[in-house]
């Protein structure tokens, strides 16, 4: 018997039905009411309008940001109201819109990194985002502050408290000790780029053959902002550096370690600190998107002070109204004893002690000269020591500037320089105006020197 194998006409239907099926079912997720072709044309749109919608919204943050939407200052505009931003302020930067293909620029917006703030006198002031207008003037010193809760709390004010204050009781003795300024503060200097120049005051004011050049790095921000901000005191010693000791070398090798310092008031001023560390702590206070910070210059030391005398060569050779210095004599608002020095030996009595185991107290008509002896005092400690709300730029601690020197003519050995003077110096040895230097890596016998830090503004 021969058998022959086929496909029966009933299978062949039932494959033909099934095709039919499935190609409906293809036809229906291709072009149906859900269909992909319906639905891709569906995402693409929710694409474009969520693209739109963010390029709106970016719209929005660059014209908060740009102050566009905020009025122009006047004589009559309120201190510390935010105003529109000078179109100089502002720099040139791509503008993004995403899509499926990937990021294709479509357009320049002119951006800034700064908030315009009206000072109550008809001037505006460039202040880094992130930062808030506290108070003063340009020609006085205007503060500001990295905490939002500072914001316009001595708007009105010329001379700004130091920003802490005792709390007594009855009898006086101290309840507590308050913050009225939370943050770290800084000052904004004025000068226009011809103004932004090192100054030789004569070599009976340095140490050394001193590096007179200016890098031009730093001029892009004078010719933008026309100005720069400083710190208001002298760096703090950061939260998590150990509390203090009186052994010399105990401190030198505590002080001398890396961290964020602080530019508050009542904190011992960070001391036995070398000049490469000093750099490098100031360099690491901020690093963001809007403001970088940096060790004071030399340019910007001889600005800072030139703006702060009004160019008075007396005060300038002569600085015992501006700080602690050995034989000055300066009442003591509220503050306490870093440390004392007699000759070659460390001083401590109890009542000494208190002030450094219990935080700052009110002295009253206590001087910076107790008993005879240069003292190291906490930041702020003294509004005699205020000038152009700048604390202590002369006396207490000398101060590490960014800025080379050669000693004695020789080029044969690098030295970084230090201005200001110090708590056992003299008014007129080492004033304001002066240059001293050091190697890079000193700090085993630097009591006397730290340093101060400054803000750039993107």
């Amino acid at each position: 018997m021969k058998i022959e194998r086929g496909i029966t006409l009933i299978a062949l239907i039932i494959t033909i039905i099934l095709m039919l099926i499935l190609a409906g079912v293809v036809l229906s997720l291709t072009i149906g009411e859900n269909g992909i072709f319906k639905t891709a044309k569906y995402v693409t749109k929710k694409w474009n309008n969520s693209v739109e919608q963010e390029n709106r919204e970016l719209d929005k943050l660059y014209a908060y940001i740009n102050g566009e939407s905020l009025p122009e200052n006047t004589k009559d505009t309120d201190a510390g109201t935010l105003v529109a931003v000078p179109d100089g302020w502002k720099t040139n930067t791509p503008a993004y819109v995403q899509t499926p293909d990937g990021k294709e620029v479509v357009s320049s917006k002119k951006i800034s990194t700064v908030q315009a703030v009206a000072t109550g006198d008809g001037e505006t002031v460039p202040v880094p985002l992130g930062f808030y207008y506290v108070g003063g003037k340009v020609s006085t010193g205007v503060v500001i502050s990295d905490n939002k809760a500072d914001q316009n709390k001595y708007k009105n004010e010329i001379e700004i408290p130091s920003g802490i204050e005792a709390v007594l009781n009855e009898d006086g003795s101290v309840k507590e000790i308050k913050r009225t300024l939370i943050g770290n503060q800084f000052i904004w200097v004025p000068c226009t780029e011809e103004e932004y120049v090192k100054i030789n005051w004569g070599n009976d004011y340095s140490d050394s053959v001193w590096d007179t050049t200016t890098a031009k790095a730093e001029t892009i921000q004078i010719r933008k902002y026309k100005g720069f901000y400083v710190g208001r005191y002298e760096a703090g010693l950061d939260s998590n550096i150990l509390e203090f000791t009186t052994t010399q070398a105990n401190a030198s090798s505590i002080y001398n370690q890396e961290g964020k310092p602080q530019s508050k008031p009542g904190v011992i001023p960070w001391n036995f600190i070398s000049w490469t560390q000093s750099k490098e702590n100031a360099e690491n206070m901020y690093k963001t998107n809007y403001v970088d910070s940096g060790l004071i210059t030399g340019t910007q030391w001889d600005v800072m002070i030139n703006w702060m005398t009004n160019e008075n060569e007396s005060e300038l050779v002569d600085s015992g109204t501006f700080g602690n210095y050995a034989n000055v004599t300066l009442k003591i608002n509220l503050g306490r004893m870093a440390y004392g020095y007699i000759t070659t030996a460390w001083y401590q009595d109890a009542f000494e002690n208190e002030w450094v185991n219990n935080g700052p107290k009110p002295m009253g008509d206590v001087n910076t000269n107790r008993n005879g002896k240069g003292h190291l005092w906490t930041t702020g400690a003294s509004d005699e020591a205020r000038k152009k709300n700048l604390y202590d730029v002369a006396g207490n601690l000398n101060e590490w500037v960014e800025e080379t020197s050669f000693y004695g003519g020789s080029d044969s050995k690098q030295y970084r320089v230090f201005r200001g003077g110090g708590f056992l110096d003299s008014k007129t040895g080492r004033p304001i105006c002066y240059r001293g230097c050091g190697s890079d890596d000193s700090k085993a016998t630097d009591q006397e020197i730290g340093f101060r830090v400054v803000l750039y503004m993107r």
